[in-house]
């Protein structure tokens, strides 16, 4: 707002000073501006902007935004032609780590079951022998979540006895009751689970007692998306969405591997990039959605600080019991040296611009807050 207002006073000078710049783009603009901010004097509050493109909750960066509807429109019309570019971080799966001399990362991969057999491609990140490809693409039908999904079971307090298979769910079980809206508890939303087996798994699933379930530990199945084994009947389905991925860099020193990628949307599915990224197992840093290495964190850490919350007093606010509560966690932060983030970034735009008709390019810089994740990488 204040970049726009400064640039109104400017082209206001500038065409009170000389009427011929009173004509043209600039004219227009002016007139824009003129319009936008008399819009807010009538209204006595602040004007509306209009979002041309948007974001996945807690996803940070470049987003484009107009003064008028009529120009967010136009803009719209033309979003089959621009590119966009993402950065993220993910963390590596355990079974790339693993140093068991009897059980070689190439067989611990192919059957990590944090790998989905929806997921396909011309090349997916994982290879039959255990490494990473460095590019590829990403393929798989999106729609409402009907496939279960791996959790570590001593994060998710699974009933006892579980069912021992590896059959997918079916979308018609039991599991679809409604789950639990807020993480108040560590009992899964649904009422049966489906263990790995141990036959059958990687290192990594057997230590931790991978299972797998339809419904989330907090979040309503209403907001998740998943890869199914084929195309919807119609528009509220699953549909086709492509992902082009580039390995970027690894960090290969600290104790918990993470790889940065870039990846480029070819399609526009809710939620694509994240359940692309999750479903082969490499699940972005810091999403309380699809990463079940960070739900289990969350889960984790509400088991432990349950006792540690600061409860009003009679002498004190509300508001002074959430900011101790906030320096706690931030305190703690500061020790571990982990975060809350979700490290997704929007870094590279590439559209049409209405007037000239020609391709604007805007890329940003990842944001400082990565700087811990990314210190060792290369």
């Amino acid at each position: 707002m204040v970049k726009l207002r400064q640039e109104f006073e400017s082209l206001s000078k500038l065409c009170e000073a000389d009427y011929t710049e009173r004509k043209g783009r600039q004219r227009k603009r002016l007139q824009n501006l003129e319009a936008f901010f008399e819009q807010s004097a009538k209204s006595g509050r602040d004007p509306y902007l209009y979002f041309v493109n948007r974001l996945d909750k807690w996803t940070s960066g470049l987003v484009v935004i107009t003064l008028t509807p009529s120009l967010c429109s136009i803009m719209a019309q033309s979003m089959g032609t621009w590119t966009k570019r993402y950065r993220l971080i993910t963390d590596v799966p355990s079974c790339l780590q693993s140093n068991d001399n009897n059980d070689s990362s190439s067989s611990s991969y192919k059957q990590c079951c944090f790998v989905s057999p929806h997921i396909k491609g011309d090349k997916i990140i994982n290879t039959k022998d255990g490494t990473i490809n460095k590019e590829g693409t990403l393929r798989s039908f999106i729609g409402p979540k009907l496939q279960p999904s791996p959790f570590y079971r001593y994060a998710v307090d699974i009933p006892s006895p579980v069912q021992e298979s590896d059959t997918p769910v079916s979308s018609t079980s039991t599991e679809t009751s409604t789950p639990t809206p807020t993480p108040t508890t560590s009992t899964p939303t649904t009422s049966t689970s489906i263990e790995v087996s141990t036959k059958k798994s990687c290192v990594d699933c057997r230590e931790r007692g991978v299972v797998k379930q339809l419904g989330h530990p907090f979040v309503s199945s209403f907001l998740l998306f998943g890869s199914s084994p084929q195309k919807g009947e119609n528009k509220f389905g699953a549909r086709d969405a492509r992902t082009m991925y580039k390995l970027v860099a690894i960090d290969n020193k600290s104790s918990t591997r993470r790889a940065m990628f870039e990846a480029t949307l070819l399609t526009g599915r809710t939620h694509q990039l994240r359940i692309h990224f999750s479903e082969s197992g490499f699940p972005v840093v810091g999403d309380p959605y699809y990463n079940p290495i960070f739900i289990n964190k969350l889960l984790q850490e509400k088991n432990n600080n349950s006792s540690n919350v600061v409860e009003v007093k009679d002498d004190q606010t509300q508001a002074e019991a959430q900011d101790m509560n906030k320096d706690m966690d931030q305190d703690q932060e500061e020790e571990t040296g982990e975060h809350n983030e979700m490290l997704l970034q929007a870094y590279y735009l590439k559209f049409l611009h209405p007037s000239t008709q020609e391709y604007m390019t805007l890329m940003i810089e990842p944001p400082t807050s990565w700087k811990s994740a990314m210190e060792n990488m290369d």
